[in-house]
């Protein structure tokens, strides 16, 4: 994969789901800058008020802590 010169930003989103209709939202957002040569320079991260209630989403992933299964 070729670079730029001044390397490269890796965008990441973290939603509610995919289906707007069902208001899925986006709830998280970050991004990672990358040199040339790989090695990581900055981070950013940041939530996002998805405006609306979001109990139902964190019980059903996995990864949340404290969801009963």
């Amino acid at each position: 994969m070729a670079t730029a010169p001044h390397g490269y930003a890796v965008i990441d989103t973290e939603t509610t789901g995919l289906r707007p209709a069902w208001h899925d939202r986006i709830i998280e957002m970050g991004v990672v800058h990358l040199d040339a040569y790989g090695e990581i320079t900055r981070e950013w991260v940041t939530l996002v008020n998805p405006g609306r209630d979001l109990w139902a989403w964190t019980c059903r992933s996995r990864r949340r802590p404290g969801c009963a299964r």
